[in-house]
């Protein structure tokens, strides 16, 4: 059962993208109005206009049925993004589909809204940290690794389970959210000093010297 699933799952992907390569619309979004973009399963059609949006999404429709596959309408969502504001709350309709309009949508593991703003997924993502951080705890805080080391799990294990998609952040107050929680695991790993007879947590400054100016963000 499993090998046939796998090969399902082959013959899917590969048909679906025979379909999105002869449509000719994928690129640059800065470059056109009109855009598909894909990864595996997940399909997004991107547009600068309803008129446009609803011209790709017949012109994939259509090729789709010529190789039996059809549209989930209870899986696809639509999204209207704005720079001020958020967009129609009304549903899509396009034939005899009516498309669910969501403010929020995940999409490849990151969270996309219709206020194109990052809190919600900069937040999911120190969430997501905070995991990996417990996940490991008992390394961070054991007294037989050295500090190098822990670094290198910080750095290998949490980080990156942070700073996923961060490419496609814009920089917003949010990124000094990222900042507090690494040090915080920063200060796990370096310890106090022990400064006129007291012992001191590092302060952001030492931090950043341990590092080499070298944070997360």
């Amino acid at each position: 059962m499993c090998v046939k699933a796998i090969h399902s799952t082959r013959i899917f992907n590969s048909t679906l993208d025979s379909v999105i390569k002869k449509l000719n619309i994928r690129g640059d979004v800065s470059l056109k109005l009109k855009q598909i973009v894909g990864y595996a399963v997940d399909v997004a059609l991107l547009a600068g206009s309803l008129k446009g949006l609803k011209e790709i999404f017949h012109k994939l429709q259509n090729k789709a049925t010529l190789v039996g596959l059809s549209i989930n309408e209870d899986k696809t969502k639509y999204m209207q993004i704005k720079r001020m504001g958020t967009g129609d709350i009304s549903h899509l309709n396009i034939d005899n589909f009516a498309f669910e309009n969501v403010k929020n949508f995940n999409y490849l593991v990151s969270i996309l809204n219709a206020d194109n703003k990052m809190n919600i997924e900069i937040a999911e993502r120190i969430a997501k940290g905070n995991k990996a951080y417990h996940a490991n705890a008992k390394l961070i805080k054991s007294t037989f690794l050295k500090k190098n080391t822990k670094m290198i799990i910080h750095k290998m294990m949490k980080r990156p389970v942070v700073t996923y998609s961060s490419e496609t952040w814009t920089l917003t107050i949010e990124e000094n959210n990222v900042r507090i929680f690494e040090r915080q695991i920063l200060r796990e790993i370096f310890g106090p000093v022990y400064i006129d007879n007291v012992w001191r947590i590092q302060n952001n400054m030492q931090i950043d010297k341990l590092i080499e100016g070298a944070d997360i963000a």
